[in-house]
């Protein structure tokens, strides 16, 4: 798991950014698998992500511990492409109030729910991010879990997140493509080669290449209560 803490230095733009928004669209299903099938072969299995969500208030992960760090007591928190809330819940502890964004209206449903349960102040907003960005309240802490690689301007997406954030933006997402264990299985019955990239590497550099200083640290996922030092 790669964690990027951001900061905004400078600007510019070149072939970093070219290469992740290139080897993202090699991701494209083609239409005539895709006429095959009922549902998308990007949804995640119903439930799952909930179950994610209310397990994470039992995790102590190294992008939690990054988050509570700067996050002042009776903070705010922001929460892009927030799903249930696995990346802000766990911080209702020490915050008061939360805002979410997601394209799913179930979703940020969901995210109310739990947020109302944990007793914090809750706002959803639905939309796309950065499209969205000028609704969002500027807030202490942003978190923003396994987004990246559906966002081909990885740059432009990121800056939004520093310039909506006092303290720290932490923007988690898998060292490799989070489908990449299913491409042997794209080619047996598909005989469809998938792609290697873009990774965690190439996402560091198309921030840095944006003008975001990235503090990164790779860690590996865990059960509840039982993470080992972060790498």
């Amino acid at each position: 798991m790669g964690v990027a803490m951001l900061h905004n230095v400078s600007r510019s733009c070149a072939p970093a950014a070219t290469r992740w928004a290139v080897e993202l669209k090699a991701w494209a299903i083609p239409p005539e698998i895709l006429a095959q099938v009922t549902a998308s072969p990007w949804d995640f299995p119903p439930g799952i992500l909930e179950r994610r969500a209310d397990r994470s208030r039992g995790l102590d992960t190294p992008s939690t511990r990054m988050a509570r760090e700067t996050l002042p007591a009776r903070g705010s928190v922001l929460d892009v492409g927030c799903g249930p809330g696995a990346a802000s819940l766990p911080l209702t502890d020490r915050a008061s109030a939360l805002t979410g964004v997601d394209t799913d209206p179930q979703a940020l449903q969901a995210f109310r729910n739990r947020a109302e349960a944990a007793g914090v102040k809750i706002a959803t907003i639905e939309g796309r991010w950065p499209d969205v960005a000028d609704r969002a309240p500027v807030s202490d802490v942003t978190v923003c879990n396994h987004v990246a690689y559906n966002v081909e301007e990885l740059g432009s997406f990121a800056r939004r997140l520093t310039e909506k954030t006092r303290a720290r933006v932490v923007l988690e997402l898998t060292l490799v493509h989070p489908r990449a264990y299913l491409n042997e299985l794209w080619m047996h019955f598909h005989k469809l080669p998938r792609p290697s990239g873009p990774t965690a590497d190439h996402a560091v550099a198309a921030l840095e290449e944006a003008g975001l200083k990235a503090h990164r640290q790779n860690w590996t996922p865990c059960q509840p209560n039982t993470c080992s030092p972060p790498m």
